[in-house]
């Protein structure tokens, strides 16, 4: 062997680096860069393009028609986001992931030139009746709005104050709802899964979007908010407690809905607490701190049958006149399921949703 040389046979092969290698690093800056990039991809490939409607043959709506160059910033997101989940910095994790939500679900605020949801008009005229009458009795007492103010007069204050064009309003409004109910997934699904593997049922929930209403309505906002409130109550605080009470009062004068399915939470946990009390007692467990349930019934019963009296009463009757319509429940359920598996034009889709409901319920 000459001096100074050396043997081919003792080089070994470099090893790639691998996410798991602990002298591997990257900057999470550079990942939120290609993040964005990718959002900025998206957007632009928004430009001149803008859709008045669709064709029926498009078996997957406007995601069909969309241009390739929106897919190639969605494929830069997704590739930030498996460079950046093992590197543990849930803000990085966050910012890309609300990036993914805004390119997929805010699409039709991109390429469309209308509100395509007439739910979100239909519930917007009595905004702008509010905003010029300054009065909620022009609505009638009949009307939804009259009865379930909340996010109706916050709107019309809005709209008094920024004068935005009714819309442009309709149109952006699914950015600002969108962004609300990705944070309340994302502290709801924490809260209750503390592990960094909530990262896996955060995404399903993201990815599955298929009961989320992005459009203006009572409950866009309703959904969300009822998130924050078992995210507050989790909190076992006094002040997070108030705010809990707080954001339901919200949801009572907003969306009556809600309210059900936020009450029936609250009360399968109590429910489930005292039996579980019961069954620790002789044991000397402690058993988590109860929430205050009666004031949440005491806050809704009071708006029931004062606030929203008249269409509480309206709801009443319709309820009762059709009690005997619980019977064809079965037949109703499979008259669902066979309307998303078969006799659809649409015959993908309904299958993909429905997949992902079945995945959502395991």
């Amino acid at each position: 062997m000459v001096s100074g040389s050396f043997a081919i046979s003792n080089i070994k092969p470099r090893e790639s680096p691998s996410f798991s290698d602990q002298n591997y690093t990257i900057r999470p800056s550079l990942i939120a860069l290609l993040s964005l990039a990718g959002f900025l991809i998206v957007v632009v490939s928004s430009f001149g393009v803008e859709f008045e409607w669709l064709p029926e043959t498009l078996q997957f709506g406007l995601f069909e028609a969309l241009p390739i160059y929106y897919w190639v910033g969605i494929a830069f997101i997704i590739f930030s986001i498996v460079l950046s989940w093992n590197l543990r910095n849930e803000h990085l994790f966050l910012f890309i992931t609300s990036l993914l939500f805004l390119s997929l679900w805010c699409a039709p605020v991109l390429f469309e030139r209308y509100p395509p949801i007439w739910d979100s008009y239909f519930h917007f005229v009595p905004v702008s009746q509010i905003a010029k009458t300054g009065s909620l009795a022009d609505l009638g007492i009949y009307s939804y709005a009259y009865n379930y103010p909340g996010i109706f007069v916050v709107t019309a204050s809005y709209e008094i104050l920024a004068s935005v064009p009714s819309l442009v309003f309709l149109k952006y409004y699914s950015f600002f709802s969108a962004l609300l109910t990705l944070l309340a997934l994302y502290f709801f699904i924490r809260t209750y899964v503390p592990s960094i593997e909530y990262r896996y049922a955060f995404l399903i929930a993201i990815l599955g979007d298929v009961w989320l209403q992005l459009h203006f309505s009572p409950q866009s906002i309703g959904f969300a908010v009822g998130l924050f409130v078992f995210v507050f109550l989790e909190r076992q605080t006094v002040r997070w407690t108030l705010m809990a009470i707080f954001a339901f009062v919200f949801i009572v004068i907003s969306h009556p809905t809600t309210v059900l399915f936020v009450l029936g939470g609250i009360l399968i946990r109590e429910i489930y607490l005292r039996i579980k009390k019961i069954v620790t007692r002789s044991r000397g467990e402690q058993v988590e701190r109860t929430w205050p349930f009666p004031v949440f019934c005491l806050v809704w019963l009071l708006w029931l049958f004062t606030g929203s009296i008249t269409y509480s009463t309206i709801l009443l009757d319709q309820v009762i006149n059709r009690l005997e319509y619980f019977i064809y429940l079965p037949i109703a359920a499979s008259s669902t399921v066979s309307m998303r598996t078969a006799g659809n034009i649409f015959s993908i889709a309904p299958l993909i949703r429905l997949a992902f409901l079945a995945v959502l319920l395991l």
